[in-house]
């Protein structure tokens, strides 16, 4: 079947790459020419187990071959990743905004907006994994300095200002940024304090 053979193509990277599980941008040929994304067939059975619609005996079965399943960190990042894709495709491509939330089955609230603010800002700090890039590439999030991103830039700054001096940035501190761009940390405080008066934040 279409399931064993892409089983065994994920068979056949592990052993020889020992024991790491192919990337999300992993692809394989067949014999008869057709790419297979064997990456994202794995990432598929990942989240199938996570939701708890993978079969007992394809789950043995890909364990048998060594393949790693996904941590609490990992089922999170998942979440948030699934959710983005869903909005993406109901909006005809639109990313969610900062704000937007949504429930899960079991009745939790996802900020799905604010997740992906954070996998923008981890990108643009060079901390975002690359197998994690390539499929938020795929799915068509935007990666462009948008206002939100950079609302999330002074709050971190802002955060470590604080967490380092136990005080608030004076108006007149900026902050090297990992591009070497001088970012107005006071500057955006004041703003928001501004904002925060006039019920705008």
């Amino acid at each position: 079947t279409q399931w064993d053979e892409r089983l065994e193509m994920t068979r056949t990277y592990i052993e020889k790459h020992g024991g790491q599980n192919p990337p999300y941008s992993f692809t394989c040929e067949t014999p008869g020419g057709e790419t297979v994304a064997v990456g994202q067939w794995l990432s598929t059975q990942r989240a199938e187990d996570t939701k708890g619609t993978l079969g007992k005996d394809r789950k043995r079965r890909l364990g048998v071959i060594g393949v790693k399943w996904a941590t609490t960190i990992d089922e999170k990042w998942e979440c948030g990743f699934e959710l983005t894709q869903t909005y993406i495709v109901e909006h005809g491509g639109k990313n969610p905004p900062r704000s937007f939330t949504c429930e899960t089955p079991d009745g939790a609230t996802v900020a799905v907006g604010r997740w992906l603010t954070n996998q923008r800002a981890a990108f643009a700090n060079g901390t975002l994994d690359k197998d994690r890039k390539d499929r938020l590439d795929y799915i068509g999030v935007k990666w462009s300095l948008s206002f939100d991103a950079k609302w999330e830039r002074g709050f971190e700054m802002t955060r470590k200002y604080i967490d380092d001096h136990g005080r608030n940035p004076p108006q007149a501190f900026t902050c090297e940024t990992q591009t070497g761009e001088m970012y107005p940390v006071g500057t955006w405080v004041q703003r928001q304090r501004k904002n925060r008066k006039t019920g705008t934040l």
